[in-house]
């Protein structure tokens, strides 16, 4: 693969300029000619993403293209749908311990500064044993963080010493029983339990979703597999967010094309209040494109149109 620079260049307006294959060179899946998605910040469910196109004689029979747009719901509806779910209906338990080297607490406190914990590399608080161990390990660090966040001291404290002696005692059970019990521990109504909410598949899988019927629909990309293809950080301020940054890479282009390969990421964001009582807001927006040193001019502005520079907000 070429080496790669990365685009810094001004952010700009979410219309999308007539994308239908790029010029002759990726196979499309469809075009999204003329249609414009119109950037918005949802805020407690107010708004809805809108897909609209200038009326013209040549684009006179894409209306049924166009409903499948404009009837979907937003990326905040689908991500309070998420997370207004019962978390045990959700598959937080199973994903967790996947996820969790993936993970990184931004603890954000005024008058404390900025502190960064990645719960994995963390000394472990529990004496484990089992080829899960260090998973689980990394999972009650993180939720040790949590509840000294949001509770108490007192209160903290006494959980996180009911979920040490919880944890040895059930080591070598699989991970995934294991977060069911953690989860029953501290409550599955709990504010930290509702930020585990947020650390599932189904939060990528709908960011895949729309990002697969909108901006992607004209190129073939696929998920980048490394260990920074996908990344969690969890801020915790006076609001909380839960953001998942994805990495795809261009695929079809790979294959025939090396010298014009690019990437991008794009990411869910969730914000909430400081008690998680409320879905504030969520976005999905691209945040970077990576384009090769010795990509065609023409092939790299037609990329830097489709994905806004790097800087787009998608819904």
């Amino acid at each position: 693969m070429p080496d790669q620079k990365r685009v810094t260049l001004p952010p700009m307006a979410a219309k999308i300029k007539s994308q239908g294959s790029i010029k002759g060179k990726i196979k499309t899946k469809g075009s999204i000619r003329g249609m414009k998605r119109a950037s918005f910040f949802p805020m407690g469910g107010v708004g809805l993403p809108t897909l609209t196109r200038k009326k013209s004689q040549s684009n006179a029979g894409q209306d049924d293209d166009l409903k499948m747009f404009s009837n979907r719901p937003s990326v905040f509806d689908q991500m309070k749908g998420i997370f207004d779910r019962d978390i045990t209906s959700l598959p937080t338990a199973k994903d967790l311990g996947r996820l969790i080297s993936r993970v990184q607490l931004v603890k954000r406190l005024q008058g404390q500064g900025e502190t960064v914990h990645i719960p994995s590399r963390m000394p472990s608080t529990v004496n484990l044993e089992g080829s899960e161990s260090a998973e689980v390990s990394g999972i009650v660090n993180m939720i040790n963080i949590l509840l000294n966040y949001f509770e108490e001291e007192a209160v903290a404290s006494s959980l996180i010493e009911k979920l040490k002696n919880m944890v040895e005692e059930k080591s070598g059970e699989q991970t995934a029983r294991l977060v069911q019990e953690m989860i029953m521990l501290i409550g599955p109504e709990s504010r930290t339990a509702a930020v585990l909410k947020c650390i599932n598949q189904s939060i990528v899988l709908q960011g895949t979703y729309e990002m697969k019927n909108t901006l992607t629909r004209t190129v073939q990309t696929k998920d980048v597999r490394t260990e920074d293809g996908w990344q969690i950080a969890i801020t915790l301020a006076e609001f909380v967010q839960v953001k998942h940054t994805r990495k795809e890479h261009c695929s079809e282009l790979a294959k025939h094309e090396p010298h014009n390969c690019w990437d991008i990421e794009w990411e869910v964001r969730l914000t909430f209040d400081r008690d998680m009582d409320d879905l504030t807001a969520a976005q999905l927006r691209i945040t970077n494109l990576h384009l090769g040193n010795d990509m065609d001019s023409d092939t790299a502005e037609d990329i830097r149109l489709l994905f806004g520079n790097g800087k787009l907000i998608v819904g």
